[in-house]
């Protein structure tokens, strides 16, 4: 049976958090968690206000794909994977991923 780890912080979670904080006009309202599913892959949950989820997912998903391919360059040879997400309202019904 595989056990999950909930943090909300972590050193991914911080890194994740300090980037996002810099493209949003209302940083202290912005918060990530962090899943972690033993050898299963890294589960991060962006939240921010409504006004600044655009910020963080850019144009046609730029910001978010380019952060993703930051996280993916990085987990290279350690076998593990990142899994990030932004939260957007409309779309998820208070699930994690």
């Amino acid at each position: 049976m595989e056990s999950i780890e909930d943090h909300t912080y972590g050193w991914e979670g911080e890194l994740l958090e300090q980037i996002a904080r810099n493209l949003v006009f209302k940083p202290d309202e912005l918060r990530v968690e962090v899943l972690r599913i033993s050898n299963g892959p890294v589960m991060m949950r962006v939240y921010c206000p409504e006004s600044d989820i655009g910020k963080v997912i850019g144009k046609d998903g730029r910001t978010i794909d380019a952060i993703r391919s930051l996280f993916g360059a990085m987990a290279k040879g350690s076998h593990v994977r990142y899994l990030i997400d932004v939260y957007e309202p409309r779309r998820h019904k208070n699930k994690f991923l």
